[in-house]
Formats: structure tokens, C-alpha cells, sequence
């Protein structure tokens, strides 16, 4: 299944503000794709496996960006470190596969600015739902709406990918007309800077 992914990723205003753009600063992006079930099948992969591998990747994947680009201002004491991302993998790969269709794969688009943005497609309805926009913007529980069964994957955390997002993210956007997923991790969660002795 070919996705438009110029057309899918439309961030608002307000997430790029978030991000870190201005006028001085702009945003730069890359883009994350992963296979959908059937692919997964077809191969006569382990569907799990593949989708943990995911997740790992793209977490090392964002990790290897901003160590090796000069894209988010990284200076000479400055430790890259995980405070939450990998956390979160599990509603941004994990569950998503679970509520996505077996044709559509699973496509992140991450955003660095002065914080990192993710915006987050997997052609299913989870995200083009309002009660869902709204209970994620809000970071409401939405467990007592959601039963195992509409599940197409075995394993889902019942709420558990969703709270990390709640917990790590700073900023949570979703587009219902699109389906996407969007949020900000602030830069103090995965940049540090190392004080040497004499400035401790």
C-alpha cells in the first residue's frame, strides 16, 4: 500500500512551535517506515519480533540523528542520554500495530528542533477518533473505552503505551482527519549537559 506521506504529515502551528522552529531555527525532518502485517507474513517473519525490532530501531534510529548531525545545537558537554523515549516506544510502534490495518505499515515522521517532534501514521481509526483526540490532548485514561478484543496483535499493555506518553511527552496533538499522532519530547529529556569540575 503506497502512502502520501507529504500529504499525511500536515503539523499545525502549534506543534512546530513546540518543536523549536522559528525564524532563525528550522526544523529538520526524516522519516521512519516500517512493514505492514501482511508484508511481516508473507516473509513468514514472528510478527511480534519484527514489531519489537521496531521499536528499537526507531528509538536508536532518533538517537543516532542527533549524535551525528549537527541538528540540535549539541555542544562539547553535552551527554545524549534516554530519559522516556524508549519508554514510549510502546504506543508509538507497539500499539499502533496493533490498531492498524494488516495492509497499511507503520510510518514516523520525527521533527528536531530545538525539542524532537514525532508525528505518527498507521492508517488505522484509533487516531481519527474525537473522543480519542480529546482524551490524549487532555491526557485522560482511556482504558474504560477500549476492550482486548479490539486488538488484531496479542500482548497490548491496556493502557500501558498511552500513560508513557502522558508521562514523557510535553506537548500531545492528534489529527482526526489524517489519523496521525503528533507529540514533543522537551530537549532536557534526552540532552544533558556534563559540568566540568571546575564549573561544579
Amino acid at each position: 500500500m503506497i502512502v502520501d506521506l507529504d500529504n499525511i504529515f500536515t503539523p499545525s502551528a502549534s506543534f512546530l512551535k513546540a518543536v523549536g522552529e522559528t525564524a532563525e531555527k528550522k526544523i529538520v525532518t526524516g522519516i521512519h517506515s516500517y512493514k505492514s502485517i501482511d508484508k511481516i507474513r508473507a516473509e513468514k517473519k514472528d510478527i511480534e519480533q519484527y514489531v519489537m525490532d521496531c521499536a528499537n530501531d526507531l528509538v536508536d534510529s532518533i538517537f543516532m540523528t542527533i549524535e551525528q548531525r549537527p541538528i540540535m545545537s549539541i555542544q562539547p558537554n553535552d551527554s545524549i542520554y534516554d530519559d522516556g523515549l524508549s519508554s514510549m516506544r510502546i504506543e508509538l510502534v507497539i500499539n499502533s500495530y496493533t490498531h492498524s490495518p494488516a495492509e497499511t505499515g507503520l510510518h514516523v515522521k520525527s521533527f528536531y528542533g530545538n525539542n524532537l517532534g514525532i508525528g505518527l501514521f498507521d492508517g488505522g481509526s484509533f487516531y481519527r477518533q474525537d473522543w480519542i483526540k480529546k482524551s490524549i490532548e487532555s491526557k485522560t485514561n482511556i482504558l474504560p473505552n477500549i476492550h482486548p478484543s479490539e486488538f488484531n496483535l496479542t500482548g497490548s499493555g491496556r493502557n500501558y503505551g498511552i500513560e508513557n506518553l502522558y508521562k514523557y511527552a510535553n506537548f500531545l496533538e492528534v489529527d482526526t482527519t489524517k489519523g496521525v499522532l503528533y507529540l514533543t519530547v522537551a530537549r532536557d529529556r534526552f540532552i544533558r549537559t556534563i559540568k566540568s569540575k571546575n564549573n561544579s
